[in-house]
């Protein structure tokens, strides 16, 4: 359902926040609004947390992306 795919795509646009991919985490939060406003009226908090954090990463970019394992281990 496009429900399901919100909370899907609100899912991986967290995930991207947490990559410190602010570009994909906009286009991913504004896809699951897109979608459905379902996470929004039920999970308000999460979404809105969510939508917040993409449109920082998107004002003030996403800043140093972390380092992959085998780069830090090179060093």
């Amino acid at each position: 359902t496009r429900a399901a795919r919100a909370y899907q795509l609100r899912y991986l646009a967290r995930r991207a926040i947490s990559d410190r991919d602010g570009a994909r985490a906009h286009r991913l939060i504004r896809a699951a609004l897109s979608n459905s406003r379902l996470p929004l009226l039920e999970e308000p908090g999460k979404t809105l947390t969510t939508l917040a954090a993409a449109l920082v990463f998107r004002l003030i970019g996403s800043g140093r992306k972390p380092a992959t394992l085998s780069a830090e281990l090179a060093r």
